[in-house]
């Protein structure tokens, strides 16, 4: 890998535009990963104790958690450089001992795992969002949101009484704001799951991650504490049969292929952006560089802040559903998301009456 040094354009000063401006290329220029490493470097000179260091890295071998283990990993190597000493390569598994470890426990968890899928997928959700008017990737349109932490926690909280983790009330909040939109009873949604088996693996650099399908009844007219229960009753299940790669999955089950297979719409909660800081004092902030285009027909991402907020962002297909309706949807997933965290305040009255 060969690192490239980029000049600064003179009239921008904003990181994250400067970064998309360096990066821009990149998007045209798909990956030959036959001919060439899975990762692009490109360092601007900002000034002279500040620089700008953008990194293009296919999916096929990396994820969200592999973000902080890089910069640790970066961090490390930097530290040795300075004292004139090379990083030593870590010692313990790597992502081919877990490729191979993969493929050795593909038949049996297919023997395990494809019953349960074969039930739950037995009736597939019709598509709740409109066709888009192409295939392929087309432009891109966001709508973003700042969450504040106490809603967050409270999220977070109603979702733990309930038995499931943060992304479980982001789920039901997305599924009742579909349901409230498109005037529909039940939904399929999309979700994924970290994928790292064993904590050896907590440290290895590499694409861990495996989609799970979420099909949610009820989603419109469920009160939300029932709602939630069935979401989190949905997640549990898929994550427990949630080991066979979901690419094997469409393979054995066959869906139609016209659209995405089961769902249309993603629900993910990211991993706090990478922080860290350098040897010598240097400090570290990240910066996330949104893809101009997409092939997802929807998604909803939080990505935590460092006040334990979220930011939400509601990616979109240009040509799918139009900017009212676009609008609509994540005012009324907004909506929901209230709801739900004002539920861990009911629930915390109705046990002191309870009590009293």
């Amino acid at each position: 890998m060969r690192l490239e040094r980029r000049t600064v354009p003179e009239d921008c000063s904003d990181p994250v535009e400067l970064a998309r401006l360096v990066t821009a290329d990149w998007w045209r220029r798909p990956f030959d990963l036959e001919r060439e490493v899975s990762l692009r470097a490109r360092l601007c000179r900002l000034a002279e104790d500040r620089h700008l260091l953008c990194l293009n890295i296919h999916h096929v071998a990396f994820d969200g958690w592999s973000e902080q283990r890089l910069v640790e990993t970066l961090g490390a190597a930097y530290r040795e450089r300075a004292a004139g000493r090379v990083l030593a390569w870590p010692s313990g598994p790597s992502y081919a001992d877990y490729s191979r470890w993969e493929r050795r426990g593909l038949k049996q968890w297919a023997e395990e795992e494809l019953p349960f899928w074969r039930q739950t997928l037995r009736r597939p959700t019709a598509p709740v969002l409109p066709a888009p008017g192409s295939t392929g990737e087309t432009a891109r349109r966001d709508l973003v949101a700042r969450v504040p932490a106490a809603e967050v926690a409270a999220l977070a909280g109603v979702a733990r009484r309930h038995g499931g983790p943060a992304v479980t009330a982001l789920l039901a909040a997305v599924g009742r704001g579909l349901g409230r939109t498109f005037d529909v009873a039940d939904v399929c949604l999309g979700t994924v799951t970290a994928g790292r088996p064993h904590p050896d693996l907590d440290d290895v650099v590499g694409y861990f991650v495996n989609p799970l399908v979420v099909p949610v009844a009820g989603v419109r007219d469920e009160p939300a504490g029932a709602l939630l229960d069935r979401v989190v009753e949905q997640t549990a299940a898929a994550m427990r049969h949630g080991r066979l790669p979901f690419d094997e999955l469409v393979r054995v089950l066959a869906p139609p292929r016209d659209r995405h297979p089961w769902f249309q719409v993603w629900v993910v909660v990211q991993h706090a952006p990478p922080s860290g800081a350098f040897a010598g004092g240097i400090a570290l902030r990240a910066v996330r560089v949104p893809a101009p285009t997409t092939a997802l027909e929807l998604m909803f991402e939080a990505f935590p802040q460092p006040d334990g907020g979220w930011e939400l962002v509601m990616l979109r297909r240009s040509d799918g559903i139009d900017d009212e309706t676009a609008g609509g949807l994540f005012g009324a997933v907004r909506i929901a998301m209230a709801e739900l965290a004002g539920e861990l305040a009911a629930e915390a009255r109705a046990n002191q009456d309870r009590e009293c």
